[in-house]
């Protein structure tokens, strides 16, 4: 089955690496880590950079997802803290928060921009509306802006200690989830979509087009492996000497 974001894509030539090329910093990977991370090196730096893909720009992972981005991380921050430390999951989480401040200066350069607005996620247990209480209530104490809680008025009495809570009708809850099943509670926050594949497409051009003297793109060009000795040696079709 062909990608829907894939599929949007214009048809062009794929530059493959064909002679050896000394760079400064080779990126491996021309899906939006890879091509947001040139993006980064080339507007602050001054080194020349390099980026591979085994086939072509936008094609891999970012190619083939559900186009949503949210600022959050499949754990708690609660179970973070634990683990990592409260400083490490509190800058972890700010990090998070400001993609969305990155994602509009990356918007700035592509025709296609992401599409940002206000979502919600449902809770279809207490238990679940629970545990997303406390982590809000842990971001909170921490200075972090978190996402709004809606709890169905009949479950209100498990959640008298969160004063944050916002409590709503059964009606209401479904309307904030856009469903008709049976939900304990919802978190509104901010959400958006995006092609991801056609964001790295756009701002490869951008790239080719703002930093040709600096950037280089060579796709069908798979890395067999990396050596490390006083400078960095990649193996790809053909070898690529760089500092990083």
């Amino acid at each position: 089955m062909t990608s829907p974001w894939i599929a949007q894509l214009p048809k062009r030539p794929l530059r493959q690496l064909t002679k050896p090329v000394t760079t400064d910093v080779v990126v491996i990977g021309a899906g939006i880590a890879g091509v947001t991370t040139a993006y980064y090196l080339l507007r602050y730096t001054k080194h020349r950079v390099v980026v591979l893909d085994a086939f072509a720009v936008g094609h891999g992972a970012s190619g083939r997802n559900a186009g949503q981005i949210v600022s959050y991380f499949e754990r708690p921050f609660t179970e973070l803290a634990k683990r990592f430390g409260k400083k490490a999951a509190v800058n972890a989480q700010r990090d998070v928060l400001n993609a969305w401040n990155l994602l509009d200066d990356l918007a700035q350069h592509v025709t296609h921009k992401p599409v940002s607005f206000k979502g919600a996620a449902a809770c279809v247990t207490v238990e679940q509306a629970l545990l997303h209480a406390k982590n809000i209530a842990a971001l909170s104490s921490a200075g972090i802006a978190a996402e709004e809680i809606c709890v169905d008025k009949k479950y209100l009495h498990h959640f008298l200690q969160y004063k944050f809570v916002i409590p709503v009708s059964t009606k209401e809850l479904r309307q904030i989830v856009r469903s008709k099943g049976r939900y304990a509670a919802a978190l509104r926050g901010k959400k958006g979509v995006v092609n991801s594949a056609l964001l790295c497409y756009e701002l490869v051009e951008y790239l080719q087009d703002k930093y040709a003297d600096r950037f280089s793109l060579y796709e069908n060009s798979p890395v067999a492996r990396v050596t490390f000795g006083k400078h960095l040696t990649v193996h790809a079709t053909k070898r690529i000497h760089a500092k990083k």
